[in-house]
């Protein structure tokens, strides 16, 4: 019964220390730190399952604009819930680039972190600055 249970542990052990890894090296973005803001580096999306990147990572949660008492967005892995509109689009993320699918086209922005505020950049619409919401 001992080698039994010995067996399975170092069959687990084995196992745990030798991961797969999926994503080519190409797959990843990582961020570097410039003048206080944040830029992104390197990587391609080659698929929708993107690899969670430090920028994806910040970005995913509830923010808000500061215009009203109630949160603006809720960020989610793949896609954005507009809380007033009551509505879900999805987007991808390139490089330091996000694209939004929404239902009138799609809509492109330049992304970044100036400390704990997230930045939107976009020739239309100009600059967007929007806050973690704590409620």
């Amino acid at each position: 019964m001992k080698s039994i249970w010995l067996s399975l542990l170092i069959i687990c052990c084995f196992s745990c220390s030798n991961p797969v890894n999926k994503h080519s090296s190409n797959d990843t973005v990582s961020v570097s730190k410039f003048d206080g803001k944040e830029k992104v580096d390197g990587g391609k999306d080659s698929s929708n399952d993107i690899r969670v990147s430090t920028l994806h990572n910040k970005m995913i949660g509830i923010w808000t604009a500061g215009e009203s008492e109630n949160a603006t967005f809720d960020m989610r892995k793949d896609s954005v819930y507009y809380v007033d509109q009551f509505s879900t689009y999805k987007y991808t993320l390139k490089k330091d680039s996000i694209t939004f699918f929404y239902s009138d086209g799609p809509q492109k922005f330049k992304i970044y972190f100036v400390r704990d505020t997230m930045v939107m950049e976009n020739k239309d619409f100009g600059t967007s600055k929007f806050w973690k919401f704590k409620g």
